[in-house]
């Protein structure tokens, strides 16, 4: 009877061992789903930054009113540094070359792409500028609303990276450039004659289209 006993007891103990056992497999489980979820959310975070939405804040910056009239006719500005350099080392101190109508054909299409793509902001073209973004751009950015003429000067491409997705390839440049008297209509990130550098993705098609894929603004909350 005794022996019976025990084994019941022994029976019961094994089963509440076996009931808190699958308790704590429970919980190791949900912890790990936990953290698995925290770090898809990490992932999806740093995916949608590297598409590169281009929305940073606003700084605390005086803006100049618009300017009345064409900039091309302001003695000030283009008594400034407007020529569009390039430089086609990353660390951005090996030889820069200043873009002309004459040596166009020495760079790459994709370099005279993001020439142009600065002279829709000079221009004031937001209709011009906007198609230059393709649709994964879009996805995380609104198209720029209506500016005015830009005053760009001391402007500089700077190749950084190039990468392959079958016959397409993403060439990344980094594009710096001050805007004189800014108004504030095309960027309030930044002050007047002062710079923010901005990393553009631009991809470039097997027919060799072009089109904008990421823009990321450097900037600094302090």
């Amino acid at each position: 009877m005794d022996e019976k006993n025990t084994n019941e007891e022994e029976l019961l103990r094994l089963r509440e061992h076996s009931r808190k056992m699958k308790r704590t497999v429970i919980i190791i489980v949900a912890c790990v789903l936990g953290v698995m979820a925290v770090l898809f959310g990490i992932v999806a975070l740093v995916e949608a930054l590297s598409r590169g939405k281009s929305n940073v804040p606003d700084g605390d910056f005086e803006f100049y009113p618009v300017y009345e009239g064409d900039i091309m006719e302001n003695a000030e500005y283009l008594g400034l540094n407007r020529q569009v350099n390039y430089c086609a080392d990353p660390s951005g101190y090996g030889l820069t070359m200043s873009i002309t109508d004459e040596n166009r054909e020495e760079f790459e299409d994709s370099v005279l792409f993001l020439h142009d793509y600065i002279q829709t902001i000079i221009r004031g073209d937001a209709a011009a500028y906007n198609k230059l973004f393709n649709a994964v751009y879009y996805r995380d950015n609104e198209p720029k609303g209506a500016f005015s003429q830009q005053m760009l000067h001391n402007i500089k491409i700077t190749f950084m990276s190039e990468s392959k997705e079958g016959d397409e390839r993403l060439i990344t440049y980094r594009v710096e450039y001050m805007i004189h008297r800014n108004d504030g209509t095309f960027r309030r990130d930044v002050g007047s004659d002062a710079s923010r550098p901005q990393d553009i993705t631009v991809r470039v098609g097997a027919d060799g289209s072009m089109l904008i894929e990421r823009l990321i603004t450097y900037y600094s909350k302090h």
